[in-house]
């Protein structure tokens, strides 16, 4: 009788420990996830899904874009083509447009060159 308390006994400890491991292995996120120096979530692409909007060009000079998909916080800029002598601008984003400043500190030797980009929303 002993026998069987003892295998009743391991028989719910087994069945308590593989339900436990399955609803975590459920609650598990997926997708990138980008946490701070203090540990608080500030990316989170795991119930996300990116939209390419568009893609445009800098042209040699300060420039911007307006498209109403554009959102301040969502929105993510990727450059697609640049020349290996010329420079990244800084890219803003506000609600409704993206903007592009060839910032260039005086000791920099390098050109402006047109340069390709893709933006999108997540």
């Amino acid at each position: 009788m002993i026998v069987y308390i003892v295998i009743a006994v391991i028989v719910v400890v087994a069945a308590v420990f593989f339900y436990r491991k399955k609803k975590r292995d459920k609650e598990m996120a997926q997708g990138l996830q980008i946490f701070n120096a203090s540990g608080q979530l500030i990316f989170d692409l795991s119930n996300a899904t990116t939209y390419v909007l568009g893609t445009g060009e800098t042209g040699t000079e300060n420039g911007s874009i307006s498209n109403s998909g554009i959102i301040a916080g969502r929105t993510w800029v990727v450059v697609t083509y640049a020349p290996a002598d010329g420079i990244i601008p800084l890219f803003s984003v506000a609600n409704g447009s993206i903007s592009w400043d060839f910032t260039i500190p005086l000791t920099t030797a390098v050109q402006r060159r047109n340069l390709t980009f893709m933006y999108g929303v997540y």
